[in-house]
């Protein structure tokens, strides 16, 4: 899970899986958020108007190595992005800006951006897109806010069919949990041993996870 999670953020920002070397993050942006929200929606939606000389390269660089951005410019990148990722034109276009918005703030990085937690959380509740709200779900497993997360996937997978705000939305948060290793396994254990999953078919996962010792 976390790495074709993070395979996708990658790739929806347009970034190497390559590591990361200090040359690279030595470079510092001195560019709007605007300019670089125009270079993710030209790159996005073919409608929109083309973005400045060297913003989708300014943009690849911040979001790979937040350090090299202002923290106030990098809040309204990310506001942005948020915004685009609950009412952007198109699925495909709203799954982008969550990677994208979702990736400085992942733990992949020594000094994450604060705050992805709850952006994932606005965009699960505010969205009415079904897929995008499991994308959040599974992006949560990677955020710095371990215990928040924890017990909002623990939440999740507790609720009953004729309760769920997404469709699936217990069997992603199941599967998140199983993508955060001791932590994780801990809570689909108490689910397990309690019986706090409601859904027959997600009740039919756990099981099959406490088989494999709480694992994919």
């Amino acid at each position: 899970m976390r790495n074709s999670i993070m395979a996708l953020a990658l790739a929806a920002a347009g970034l190497s899986a390559a590591p990361l070397t200090s040359a690279h993050a030595q470079r510092t942006v001195d560019r709007s958020a605007s300019e670089l929200l125009a270079a993710f929606t030209s790159e996005h939606d073919p409608a929109s108007p083309a973005a400045p000389p060297g913003a989708r390269a300014d943009l690849t660089h911040v979001l790979a190595h937040p350090q090299s951005y202002a923290p106030v410019p990098m809040r309204s990148l990310l506001d942005g992005l948020e915004r685009i990722a609950r009412t952007g034109s198109s699925h495909r276009m709203r799954v982008a800006a969550l990677l994208a918005m979702s990736y400085p703030g992942s733990r992949r990085h020594a000094q994450p951006v604060p705050g992805s937690f709850a952006r994932l959380v606005r965009v699960y509740q505010q969205s009415e897109d079904g897929g995008l709200k499991g994308v959040a779900v599974s992006l949560m497993a990677h955020v710095p806010e371990r215990q928040e997360a924890l017990n909002f996937l623990e939440q999740l997978a507790k609720q009953a069919p004729e309760e769920v705000d997404a469709p699936y939305a217990a069997h992603y948060a199941l599967s998140a949990l199983a993508a955060m290793g001791a932590e994780g396994r801990a809570v689909l254990k108490r689910l397990h041993e309690s019986g706090a999953v409601k859904d027959p078919d997600d009740r039919y996962t756990l099981e099959l996870m406490a088989k494999r010792g709480y694992r994919h």
